[in-house]
């Protein structure tokens, strides 16, 4: 009997997520997102991960809540991090190919964004 190996997806990669069906406001189509769930629980075997999707539509009045990440690799767009959609999935939603990493400094960031949107913390930085 073969076993099939579920793909592993990085803490801090960007994969290409389809997030339709949407609801209301929620963000879709196929897009990329960073996972942010962590690595101890993504090679766990789960079959959800917790992602935060990127788009490359700046807005400025929601600038406090997003992470700006530079093309680069398989990104091909400037985009920003839309933290206030972070939400869990499937991982059958996910595309198994890593797009880019981000780097340990965009990551602090996104996180710091985070603790915002959460209540953690009241700085805006």
């Amino acid at each position: 009997m073969n076993k099939v190996v579920e793909p592993s997806f990085q803490r801090g990669g960007v994969y290409l997520v389809q997030l339709d069906p949407r609801k209301g406001m929620e963000v879709g189509k196929l897009r990329p997102c960073v996972v942010v769930q962590s690595d101890i629980l993504n090679e766990a075997g789960m079959k959800t991960v917790v992602v935060v999707p990127l788009s490359s539509r700046f807005q400025p009045e929601t600038a406090f809540l997003r992470v700006q990440i530079a093309a680069r690799e398989g990104l091909l767009k400037p985009s920003v991090a839309l933290v206030e959609h972070i939400r869990g999935i499937s991982i059958s939603r996910m595309k198994p190919e890593k797009l880019t990493q981000l780097t340990e400094s965009e990551m602090d960031l996104l996180f710091q964004k985070l603790d915002l949107m959460m209540g953690r913390t009241t700085s805006l930085f």
